[in-house]
């Protein structure tokens, strides 16, 4: 399936074709849905845009248009003027988040580590925190600034997005000093088996918590947890640690 800028959807089907045998040419279809009462909205030409046109289309509720237009922003990333605009976008509150988000990630790939200064002060932000923290660590090419510290305070947040993508970034980071703020959110919840079927948050959490601690060969942290109250993650960690 894929959209289009025009909010027309288009959902591709194999129908009647077969995988090892050749059943002519005429298999499968392309469907076009087209919402009720649709506007035909004709989409500019991005180059010939001003830095202003381009901002406002961050602010669209499409976003195909937003994937655009942070394109063209990347593609004109000599600029000063747009790393300016996208920088003001990413501070400026009144914004909408999803075009705070498009601006941050196109200034993350334009600057590289440049960008982390501006990063961290967005984590900072509730509504940008969790992005921010999986922007700063999208590169393992650039991590050689970034302080694990940083990001750990962040394993208590009261949103459990932010602590899952606290988790996943601390694993890329590979700062082992961090092992034993990660050990008790390793713990599982209860010992009962929880239906496969159905989603469960509260198994999230330990589960990307023993992941982190296998990626950081967190194996000394967890032998010292064995004798605490965290022993059951811990013991879990050390299941999957092969040394």
């Amino acid at each position: 399936m894929d959209i289009d800028a025009q909010g027309n959807l288009y959902i591709a089907s194999w129908w009647s074709g077969e995988a090892s045998v050749y059943v002519g040419p005429h298999v499968g279809f392309v469907t076009r849905l087209t919402p009720r009462a649709a506007e035909e909205r004709p989409f500019p030409n991005l180059h010939e845009l001003t830095g202003a046109e381009l901002t406002e289309l961050l602010r669209a509720a499409s976003a195909v248009i937003r994937f655009h237009a942070q394109g063209e922003f990347i593609q004109r990333s000599t600029g000063q003027e747009n790393l300016d605009a996208l920088t003001q976008i990413v501070k400026d509150r009144q914004f909408p988040v999803s075009g705070r988000v498009a601006a941050m990630f196109a200034l993350k790939q334009i600057l590289g580590e440049s960008s982390h200064q501006l990063l961290i002060a967005a984590t900072e932000d509730p509504d940008l925190r969790e992005l921010a923290i999986r922007a700063l660590t999208d590169r393992k090419s650039q991590f050689a600034k970034l302080n694990s510290e940083s990001l750990a305070r962040f394993l208590d947040d009261e949103s459990h997005r932010v602590r899952v993508q606290t988790l996943i970034s601390l694993g890329r980071l590979g700062d082992i000093s961090v092992a034993n703020a990660i050990i008790p959110l390793a713990d599982t919840s209860g010992t009962s088996r929880p239906d496969p079927a159905k989603p469960h948050a509260d198994q999230v959490i330990p589960h990307l918590a023993m992941k982190a601690l296998v990626q950081l060969g967190a194996v000394d942290a967890c032998l010292d947890a064995i004798e605490g109250e965290h022993w059951r993650g811990a013991l879990r960690v050390l299941r999957s640690l092969h040394s």
